[in-house]
C-alpha cells in the first residue's frame, strides 16, 4: 500500500516541478540570444531591447550586426528605422545606426551598398580605409571581392572626392589594403596570400615584390569567377562611377565629415 501512494505521490509532483521549472527559467537576454544566433524567435527580445534607449545600445547594435549575418531578409524592415540615427552625430545612439547600414548592405539592400562602395572609392583616406578594413570584410560576396578586384589591376587610378584634414596619420595604400583584406573573407583563399613574407612589403608598398602578387590574386578570382559571383550579396546594379557618386557621399551620413577638408 506504501509503495502504490509513494508511485502516485512522484507521478503527481513530477509535472508540476516541470511546470515550475518553465515558469521560473529566465529568460535570454538579447546579448545571449546574439552569441548564439540570431533567430526569428528572438524578434520581441530584438524589440524590447530596442526602447531601452541608450542603455542598450551595446546590446542592440551587436544584434544588428548579427542580423546582417543571418542573410535573412526577414530582419530588414525591423532593423531599418534606426538609420534615423545618423542624422545626428552627437546623438549616443548614432552607432546604431552605422551598424544598420552594414547589416542592410549585407542582406543585399542597394541604397547601403551604393554608400559603402563609394566611401571606398571615392572617400578620403580615413574614410576608404574604414570601408576597406571594416566594411567591405563584413559585407564580403562577390561585392566586396568584385570591388577589391579592380583596385588590384596594375593601372587603376585613385581619385578622391573628399580630403582628410592634414594630421601625421598615414594610411596604407588601397590596393595594398586589398591584398590584406581579401584572404580574410574569401572562401579559400589562395595559399601565397598568407606568405608572412608579404607583410612589410604591402606595409611599405613595396611594388617590385607586389606586382606578382596582385597578377596572382587577378588569375586566382578570374579562374573561380562563376563560383565567387554567386556569393551575396552580389552587388548587382551598385553603379561606383565618379558621376554618381559625388551625389551619393553628398547625402551619404555614415561618416564623419568633421575631420574632412571644406571645399
Amino acid at each position: 500500500m506504501k509503495k502504490r501512494l509513494l508511485v502516485f505521490f512522484l507521478a503527481s509532483t513530477v509535472p508540476i516541478a516541470g511546470a515550475f521549472a518553465q515558469i521560473s527559467q529566465t529568460p535570454l537576454s538579447l546579448k545571449a540570444r546574439t552569441e548564439r544566433g540570431l533567430q526569428r524567435s528572438d524578434l520581441q527580445a530584438f524589440l524590447d531591447a530596442s526602447k531601452g534607449g541608450p542603455a542598450e545600445t551595446n546590446a542592440v547594435g551587436l544584434a544588428i550586426i548579427a542580423a546582417g549575418n543571418t542573410n535573412d531578409p526577414f530582419w530588414i524592415p525591423y532593423i531599418k528605422p534606426f538609420l534615423k540615427y545618423s542624422h545626428n552625430r552627437y546623438n549616443e545612439l548614432v552607432a546604431l545606426s552605422g551598424a544598420t547600414q552594414l547589416a542592410l548592405a549585407k542582406l543585399g539592400a542597394t541604397e547601403q551598398l551604393q554608400e559603402i562602395a563609394c566611401e571606398a572609392n571615392f572617400g578620403s583616406s580615413s574614410i576608404q580605409y574604414n570601408a576597406i578594413t571594416q566594411k567591405l570584410k563584413y559585407v564580403q560576396g562577390w561585392f566586396s571581392i568584385n570591388l577589391l578586384d579592380t583596385w588590384i589591376e596594375e593601372n587603376h587610378k585613385f581619385r578622391r572626392l573628399l580630403l582628410d584634414q592634414w594630421s601625421d596619420v598615414v594610411y596604407a595604400r588601397p590596393q595594398d589594403l586589398a591584398l590584406k583584406v581579401l584572404p580574410e573573407f574569401v572562401p579559400n583563399p589562395p595559399s601565397f596570400s598568407s606568405d608572412p613574407q608579404l607583410y612589410y612589403p604591402m606595409s611599405g608598398g613595396d611594388d617590385e615584390k607586389l606586382t606578382p602578387v596582385r597578377q596572382a590574386w587577378r588569375e586566382w578570382i578570374h579562374q573561380n569567377e562563376d563560383s565567387l559571383r554567386k556569393l551575396t550579396p552580389t552587388g548587382e546594379g551598385i553603379d561606383a562611377s565618379e558621376a554618381t557618386c559625388k551625389g551619393v557621399l553628398a547625402h551619404d551620413q555614415h561618416f564623419d565629415r568633421s575631420g574632412l577638408v571644406k571645399k
